[in-house]
């Protein structure tokens, strides 16, 4: 007779695959690319002790009132005249400060449960464990990965939407909806940005010199990297004689996805950028992967939306936009003691409580991550994320020579 299962505890699924016919061969498995944003944003502790939500002080930058020649002539003192000549005329400078707030956010994923028993009459059990996990640790890292782009978006001060008709700048409110964006993201449109980057003094937010001038980190997706310096057919030449003789070195014959620079910009090449339709009101994510059914439970596939989706995010990448504070658990306090294993960096523990009902045996456990931090806002008037056309590769389709 089987065992009645309590209604307070949870349900147990088994979602290893029982061998009820022989399966053949190697347990596979499919990952998705890795995401090299969360390698780049700066990461600090989040200081205890200040509540949930707190500030930093920004002093901005101070100059003279004019850039026009207002000095004046050195004459010698006359009291009847009110002249003193030690005493130059004086403008005052004024000092301006910026206060900005920031606060914890938090996200916890968990596995269905698993029971021992299940486990052991399973296929190949420890190799079918083993790739769950290797599945779970792609789960943080695409979580953590958008995550971050999120955030830094939110957090940049210029949201640009390029259209034929020019590029419109909204500020941190949001990308424009007025028009929208049916323009490419151009190396004119780049080098625009790159005055105004290098005009506010950026040079230590620049990832490299090259001859002299800065060079600042492109994020955006292989098709736009490879359209910039292959459409504009002065770049084509600029390029074409500039590393002539370098053989697979040569910029213009790179694989999709290969690093590239040009123009003052290094691309990084995303191979999931953020894309974009529109639904009349606003922009609606497009997802790289869809849900369906698998043989059992669900598996991801490439979206065929996401591959023709219209509009894409790109963005300059300076570190010293934001900060990420990653929350640190304290372990011990006054001789309480807490959880000692968590990281809150999405990292996956097996959780294997018992429970007097529920998990009497300690048979049953499950998979949790748990991720906690705050984006701090540093210097967001230097962040621009650009909204522009995703206009794919170009197919360069011709009929057969006659």
């Amino acid at each position: 007779m089987a065992t009645t299962i309590p209604n307070t505890c949870a349900a147990v699924n088994n979602l290893l695959i029982q061998e009820t016919g022989r399966i053949a061969g190697e347990i596979n498995k499919r990952l998705v690319r890795r995401n090299p944003i969360i390698g780049l944003v700066p990461k600090k502790e989040f200081p205890n002790g200040l509540g949930y939500v707190i500030s930093n002080l920004t002093f901005e930058r101070a100059l003279p009132a004019s850039s026009e020649d207002t000095w004046t002539q050195v004459q010698p003192s006359d009291d009847t005249a009110g002249v003193n000549g030690c005493l130059p005329p004086v403008e005052a400078i004024t000092f301006g400060e910026t206060l900005r707030t920031f606060f914890l956010t938090h996200k916890a994923f968990e596995t269905p449960d698993f029971c021992i028993q299940d486990i052991q009459t399973s296929y190949q059990f420890e190799r079918q464990i083993e790739r769950m996990v290797e599945v779970l640790a792609k789960v943080t890292e695409w979580e953590i990965g958008n995550h971050y782009y999120n955030k830094y978006i939110q957090i940049c001060g210029h949201k640009l939407t390029v259209a034929t008709t020019g590029v419109v700048d909204n500020g941190s409110a949001s990308f424009d909806t007025a028009v929208l964006p049916n323009g490419e993201l151009t190396q004119g449109v780049l080098e625009d940005l790159y005055m105004t980057l290098f005009r506010e003094g950026t040079d230590e937010s620049a990832i490299g010199r090259v001859d002299g001038g800065d060079v600042y980190l492109l994020v955006t997706g292989s098709e736009t990297s490879r359209a910039i310096v292959r459409d504009n057919p002065d770049i084509r030449q600029d390029i074409r004689f500039a590393f002539q003789g370098m053989g697979d070195n040569n910029t213009l014959i790179q694989s999709l996805g290969e690093a590239r620079s040009y123009g003052g910009f290094k691309h990084l090449q995303m191979p999931y950028p953020p894309r974009y339709s529109f639904d009349g009101t606003k922009y609606v994510r497009v997802e790289p992967f869809v849900k369906i059914a698998a043989t059992k439970g669900f598996k991801w596939e490439l979206n065929a939306l996401y591959k023709t989706a219209p509009y894409q995010v790109s963005y300059i990448f300076l570190p010293n936009v934001a900060y990420c504070n990653v929350f640190n658990q304290v372990s011990n306090v006054a001789g309480m003691t807490f959880n000692p294993n968590l990281d809150y960096l999405g990292r996956f523990m097996w959780i294997n409580e018992w429970h007097r009902t529920c998990n009497p045996d300690r048979t049953i456990g499950y998979f949790r991550a748990i991720m906690k931090d705050a984006f701090e806002p540093i210097h967001p008037e230097l962040g621009y994320a650009i909204m522009h056309a995703n206009c794919g590769v170009d197919l360069a389709l011709q009929g057969c020579p006659s």
